[in-house]
């Protein structure tokens, strides 16, 4: 999968679910996110983490599979970590705690 094309979704997913210049409420941010992950033709899964004790979700597009990239996002759909299919995770992977798959297809 082109890693432009898997950018390109994750940041619409991001920025459409928050009203530019304005910071959103924890809730409506992630959930809209979640919403919109949901839509795209190449999203996976959704599960749910904790992250130094802050709830934390893992948009899985499979990408990684693919030598890509997904990502974690936090409540404010800030980007928190990320998981690449070959090569090293970055030092926030090993602290990421599994609490719930939230949404499969």
């Amino acid at each position: 999968m082109n890693l432009k094309f898997l950018i390109c979704i994750f940041g619409l997913v991001c920025f459409s679910a928050c009203e530019k210049n304005a910071r959103c409420h924890d809730s409506d941010c992630y959930e809209q996110a979640l919403e919109n992950f949901k839509k795209q033709p190449n999203a996976v899964k959704i599960e749910e983490y904790t992250l130094r004790h802050e709830r934390v979700f893992y948009l899985d597009d499979g990408a990684t599979y693919s030598d890509g990239v997904s990502y974690y996002i936090d409540a404010q759909c800030d980007t928190v970590c990320y998981m690449v299919g070959e090569g090293i995770n970055p030092p926030c992977f090993a602290q990421l705690i599994f609490i719930r798959e939230v949404w499969k297809k």
